[in-house]
């Protein structure tokens, strides 16, 4: 099973940064640092050839993990913002309505400028997430490219040493 890796500490957002990179969205991952916790996530994949059902599964886990904001990157990425979207509204408006879980799309930025978006801007809502998010995960999903330039954007962001 796998689980995110820890990069470092985020002073200017307050968050402990963590960097998850998946093979594909069909491996097995956890987050036991989350502990229930609220978290922002930045998700990078190429969703062009990946179902809405694989999109609406991967999405609901995140939901159940406690993500209070999403930002997608890649191809296809507002296609996964969507389905996050669609989930968080739900089949019967207002009954299942789940909150202002926040996403965002990046599909003209540069991986640079979505991943300082990410750091940087992504500030969930204070009613979905009261007590804020002391997380940030960073997703790679199915390219070591990306893998490592997420990897060393947020390692040069972040401090080993939250002091």
């Amino acid at each position: 099973m796998l689980s995110p890796s820890p990069i470092g500490y985020h002073a200017a957002s307050e968050r402990q940064v963590f960097l998850l990179t998946l093979d594909s969205l069909h491996a097995p991952w956890s987050m036991p640092i989350a502990e229930g916790r609220h978290f922002t996530c930045f998700c990078a994949m190429d969703a062009r050839n990946v179902t809405a059902a694989e999109l609406g599964e991967f999405c609901a886990r995140l939901i159940s993990l406690e993500c209070a904001y999403l930002c997608t990157w890649g191809p296809d990425c507002e296609r996964v913002h969507d389905v996050m979207d669609e989930l968080v509204v739900g089949d019967n408006p207002p009954q299942t309505y789940l909150g202002c879980l926040m996403t965002t799309w990046h599909a003209k930025d540069s991986l640079e400028d979505a991943l300082h978006f990410f750091l940087y801007a992504a500030d969930p809502d204070e009613e979905y997430a009261p007590n804020g998010c002391g997380l940030a995960l960073g997703i790679s999903v199915a390219s070591t490219e990306w893998n490592v330039a997420i990897e060393q954007y947020l390692k040069a962001e972040t401090a080993s040493d939250p002091t």
